[in-house]
C-alpha cells in the first residue's frame, strides 16, 4: 500500500504487481497521471480505479488512460468484489488467448 501517487508509481515498478487497485485521488501525485505511468511501463497489468467521485469525465479519462475497471468507495463489498474477480478474469482469459494466438 502506497502513501501517496509519487511512491504507488515506485512500489509498481518495484514490485511488478498482478493487478493494482489504486484511489484517484492522492497526495503529490494524482491518481490519474499515477495510472498513466503505471500503463506506459507495463500496458497488460489491470489497473482498477477506486474513488467517491462520480465526474464522468474523470472516469473517461481513468478509462482512455488504461484502467480496466472504474469502482466507487461506496460500492457495496460484495459487489466490489465480483467487480474485481471480474476484472481479473477477463486479464486471464486475455493471456490465454494471446499465448494460443503465438
Amino acid at each position: 500500500m502506497a502513501r501517496d501517487g509519487e511512491q504507488g508509481v515506485e512500489m509498481f515498478r518495484e514490485l511488478k504487481p498482478d493487478l493494482v487497485l489504486m484511489d484517484v485521488n492522492m497526495p503529490r501525485m494524482k491518481g490519474t497521471e499515477a495510472l498513466k505511468l503505471m500503463h506506459e511501463a507495463s500496458p497488460n497489468t489491470p489497473i482498477i480505479m477506486l474513488t467517491s467521485l462520480v465526474a464522468t469525465d474523470v472516469v473517461v479519462e481513468c478509462l482512455d488512460a488504461g484502467a480496466r475497471n472504474y469502482l466507487r468507495k461506496d460500492t457495496p463489498p460484495k459487489e466490489m468484489r465480483t467487480l474485481i474477480r471480474e476484472t481479473w478474469n477477463e486479464h486471464v482469459r486475455a493471456k490465454k488467448s494471446k499465448k494460443q494466438d503465438l
